[in-house]
């Protein structure tokens, strides 16, 4: 068993400030951060996916909507991918990433659980 931990979204577009402010982005954030230190402590592959939001007219710069929250930021050696759409397999390059690195066994979280996570979690069972 090979294990990856998928994070999904958690952007500042869902905190304070941000359009799309979900219920408690901060404490989920810290959740999301307590498994994140467990799969680096752990060394298993961590892979952050990042919308790129069609953000127009807004008071900030379009790349602070974008950005992963610093709650939950990557380090230099974490793969991002961006994606446009909710599913996370779409045109980013995740299958091939997960089947080169022989994963079996998917984690996933992040924002949006409605949308985004719900549709990423689906995708695998029609990719792998």
């Amino acid at each position: 068993m090979k294990k990856a931990l998928i994070i999904v979204d958690v952007q500042n577009n869902y905190f304070s400030g941000g359009c799309c402010e979900l219920y408690h982005p901060v404490e989920t954030a810290e959740n999301i951060q307590k498994v994140l230190e467990r799969f680096r402590k752990d060394q298993n592959p961590i892979i952050f996916i990042q919308h790129r939001f069609q953000v127009e007219n807004g008071s900030k710069d379009k790349e602070w909507y974008d950005q992963i929250h610093d709650i939950v930021k990557p380090k230099e050696n974490e793969v991002v991918l961006q994606k446009v759409v909710p599913n996370s397999f779409h045109d980013t390059g995740l299958e091939e990433l997960l089947q080169s690195l022989h994963i079996t066994d998917l984690v996933i979280v992040g924002m949006m659980s409605h949308m985004c996570i719900d549709t990423t979690v689906r995708a695998p069972f029609l990719v792998l």
